[in-house]
């Protein structure tokens, strides 16, 4: 399920991110620290993938069935399936705000990619052994994209620092910093909702900046070096702000002085500091099996609420119940005291998938396996069963009680047989016995299943009497 994919990743990223931050980022080891934040940015896409086995008498997902409804009412008996209303859900308005998100990312990463072909295409190149040399009109300071190196006409420096400028940027263009921003921009643009791909964007820009830093003080002093990135920090805000579209090349003044300067003038790592990449190998373990056991059991829920706002003051209070909301069936059921008839309607919604394949309702065995078809047939066999067996209490008929008794199952993982059958929030002794009466006669259902294993599944079914 793409919502618990994306969940896994944001917290294996954050995760992995967090080691880095704390542990790793001040470590002359840049080549390392390189490998590290994209092989756990290329890590956090995979291993969410990998589903680690677990037994199916200790898995469990939670499934709630929203109200059934009771409700008085002048209707003949019968069972009638009726269409949902056509409202907009929360799966629609998420995933209009995801895609909106990356309309707008891949527009302005095409943007920016066509800002930097315009300004070549208009610039005078001129080839050189390892790079081109595009010399620009538009104010701006020197960068690097590919194997281009774009230097504005208007920026001039002297002859010694023009040939650090060169040396710094062609160190980028050496070592193919280029892809690692790229493909940082692709995640950004599915990923734009998680601020983590932006502190791994930054992070990665820091340390190709630190790279070719290091590149260049290999021949040049550091503190001549140190001078030249203080001078040339204080450069005309013009050249700043003309490279603002062009983000995603390799800026000479992207990082932060200080920060540049500190790893300029910082002594090299000692080799026992290796040990930390070596520690953080079992920490993206645990970190993935964290991500694996939580995610699977608890992502793709929704927060749903309960509450009794039907119910008589001073009889039968309605306390508040907070359910997680996946597996939906709306079910209405009417009395009408006068003629004494009573209906039942259900109300198709959607279902969400919690498991590889939800538990089914029996009945629909002839159906194509795995099929669309099987798991409506299903569903229609449920409302079926719900309409035939749910009847309205004459007790609580009589003494004009209505609210919302939540009850609670769980179909098996051997043989999909109902049990362990509990009223998670009571109304009426009644409406509590008959809620629980049609759960007991329940049919076995066929089991759920998770990476191929029966697991069990518990379900939450509110059943609502209501009086008109």
């Amino acid at each position: 399920m793409l919502p618990v994919y994306a969940i896994k990743v944001a917290l294996f990223w954050l995760g992995s991110y967090l080691v880095y931050r704390f542990f790793l980022e001040k470590e002359t080891f840049l080549n390392w620290n390189r490998v590290y934040l994209l092989g756990t940015l290329a890590l956090g896409l995979l291993l969410p993938l990998v589903n680690i086995p677990q037994e199916p008498s200790t898995f469990m997902t939670d499934v709630l069935l929203p109200t059934v409804t009771i409700q008085w009412d002048a209707i003949n008996q019968s069972f009638s399936p009726v269409a949902p209303e056509q409202t907009i859900g929360w799966t629609q308005i998420v995933g209009f705000i995801f895609w909106t998100g990356v309309i707008i990312s891949s527009i302005r990463f095409a943007y920016g990619i066509t800002k930097i072909i315009q300004l070549r295409n208009r610039s005078e190149i001129t080839r050189k052994n390892e790079y081109d040399l595009v010399l620009t009109s538009m104010p701006h300071a020197p960068f690097s994209f590919f194997n281009w190196m774009f230097w504005s006409q208007s920026y001039t420096v002297d002859r010694e620092e023009e040939s650090q400028i060169i040396s710094h940027e062609l160190a980028h263009i050496r070592q193919g910093h280029t892809f690692d921003n790229l493909f940082a921009e692709v995640l950004s643009i599915f990923f734009w909702w998680n601020p983590i791909i932006y502190l791994y964007k930054k992070a990665i820009k820091d340390n190709h900046e630190f790279l070719a830093d290091a590149s260049v003080i290999q021949w040049k002093s550091k503190k001549q070096y140190g001078q030249l990135l203080i001078r040339q920090s204080q450069v005309a805000p013009a050249f700043h702000k003309a490279a603002q579209p062009l983000a995603m090349a390799n800026h000479f003044f992207h990082s932060k002085l200080k920060k540049r300067i500190t790893m300029i003038t910082k002594n090299a790592s000692g080799k026992w500091t290796r040990l930390k990449y070596l520690i953080s190998a079992p920490l993206l373990a645990m970190l993935l099996f964290a991500c694996q056991e939580t995610v699977e059991q608890q992502a793709d829920l929704d927060s749903g609420k309960i509450t009794n706002q039907d119910s008589k003051e001073g009889k039968y209070p309605g306390d508040e119940t907070v359910l997680d909301t996946e597996y939906l069936i709306d079910t209405v059921i009417t009395f009408d005291p006068s003629t004494k008839e009573e209906s039942i309607q259900i109300v198709k919604t959607e279902v969400f998938k919690v498991v590889d394949e939800m538990p089914r309702f029996p009945g629909c065995e002839d159906e194509t396996e795995n099929s669309p078809a099987k798991d409506q047939c299903a569903q229609r066999k449920l409302m079926e069963y719900l309409g035939k067996n749910l009847q309205y209490p004459e007790a609580a008929k009589k003494d004009g009680v209505e609210g919302t008794v939540v009850v609670s199952f769980i179909v098996s993982s051997y043989q999909g047989k109902v049990f362990d059958i509990k009223i998670l929030k009571s109304l009426q002794p009644d409406c509590d016995k008959e809620v629980i009466r049609v759960m007991e006669n329940m049919p076995s259902w066929t089991p759920g299943k998770q990476n191929g294993k029966n697991v069990n599944v518990r379900y939450t079914l509110p059943v609502k009497f209501k009086l008109n």
